[in-house]
């Protein structure tokens, strides 16, 4: 790991920056990494899930409080496929579809029909078609199911969870979305790449990271993506910026650029993808 690591979020024995890539002792065989606000959650290849770093509202999903440094694995889950962090909550999934939810829960993000913190990853109940994918926005949630459907919970103050209401505290599909095949969230946002592989957008673009060169409001009405002049593989969102992969390989970045994230060097916020 390496960056900022106040609250142990590297995995490091301590709580300094690092600012070259270093191994974290203990984690061996990880096949999938996901990264909150100031905490990590590492699946390995045997399904166990190893989480460090901030703990305050129980994302680390151990039943308690407590801020790690070192990773810890989550003793009560098992037969883990993929991790997704949010700021401040965390959701699993397992091999057969079934998720699993722990952390910050102000909007009903945890999928759990509440709005009360819950510290210990406990079970999403069961939708109609197994989960394929999770993603987590600073306070949303989204699952795309094995049918392309995707359903979402939290906060939706931005149309991040397109025509939703204000607020959902249990996975609610969005009809806006259909024939999707990937996802991802970042702070107030949703972007999905459909079949045909076009970008399709949720939320806010407050800090430029998806719409063209102007900032909007609230929007809760999906819109596709136009002028990449490729079709979109992949999508990989930060929390104010956003990575796009085409089918030919290139890369596009966009959005906030004060730290030099989108690897442009030092600069403003880019508007439009380059």
């Amino acid at each position: 790991g390496f960056g900022a690591n106040l609250f142990g979020n590297l995995g490091l024995p301590n709580t300094s920056a690092y600012l070259n890539p270093t191994k974290i002792p203990g984690l061996r065989d990880i096949r999938y990494v996901s990264c909150g606000s100031r905490h990590t959650a590492c699946v390995d290849n045997s399904g166990s899930v190893w989480t460090f770093g901030m703990n305050n509202y129980g994302q680390l999903g151990h039943g308690d409080r407590i801020n790690r440094k070192e990773p810890t694995k989550i003793e009560h889950i098992s037969g883990i496929l993929s991790a997704a962090c949010g700021a401040y909550h965390s959701i699993f999934l397992n091999g057969s579809g079934t998720a699993f939810s722990c952390g910050r829960n102000s909007y009903g993000q945890l999928m759990l029909g509440t709005s009360a913190r819950v510290l210990k990853a406990t079970e999403v109940s069961p939708l109609p078609v197994p989960v394929a994918y999770a993603a987590c926005g600073a306070d949303h949630s989204i699952f795309l199911l094995e049918n392309d459907d995707v359903y979402g919970a939290g906060c939706n103050s931005k149309g991040q969870l397109g025509n939703l209401p204000q607020t959902c505290k249990t996975p609610t599909k969005i009809p806006d979305l259909c024939d999707i095949i990937r996802l991802s969230c970042g702070y107030n946002q949703t972007m999905c790449i459909n079949e045909n592989e076009q970008l399709v957008i949720l939320g806010t673009g407050e800090r430029q990271q998806h719409r063209f060169g102007y900032y909007y409001e609230k929007d809760q009405k999906a819109k596709q993506v136009e002028g990449m002049g490729e079709r979109i593989y992949a999508i990989s969102y930060g929390g104010f910026h956003t990575i796009f992969k085409g089918v030919s390989g290139r890369t596009w970045v966009c959005g906030r650029n004060d730290a030099g994230q989108l690897g442009l060097g030092p600069g403003a916020k880019e508007h439009i993808p380059k």
